[in-house]
């Protein structure tokens, strides 16, 4: 009985980590179109620096990282995408290293 308590226990962990998760991408998200605005005006339609480069660098590799994690390893993507998160190495049951 107790383990059947604890895997509902670890599902009701996952779905809250799915929900949190997917409200900081939607926080994210909403900053970025807020912010959609300057950025044209202050980075697209200056001279290109290393500045330029290095925002929007940090910018959309920042919110790739964050959203590609978020529909792939979660509960809300079924089917085959998230049957292949499972077969990554980082994801897969016990340590290698043993």
């Amino acid at each position: 009985m107790s383990s059947q308590a604890e895997l509902e226990s670890a599902l009701i962990g996952l779905l809250q980590n799915d929900y949190t998760t997917l409200a900081v991408l939607t926080a994210v998200g909403y900053d970025y179109i807020l912010t959609l605005t300057n950025e044209i005006e202050y980075i697209w339609t200056k001279p290109w620096t290393w500045v330029s480069t290095l925002y929007l660098l940090v910018r959309y590799v920042g919110f790739y990282t964050l959203a590609v994690p978020v529909l792939l390893g979660s509960s809300f993507l079924p089917g085959p995408a998230k049957a292949y998160v499972f077969l990554l190495p980082s994801r897969c049951g016990p340590s290698q290293n043993s």
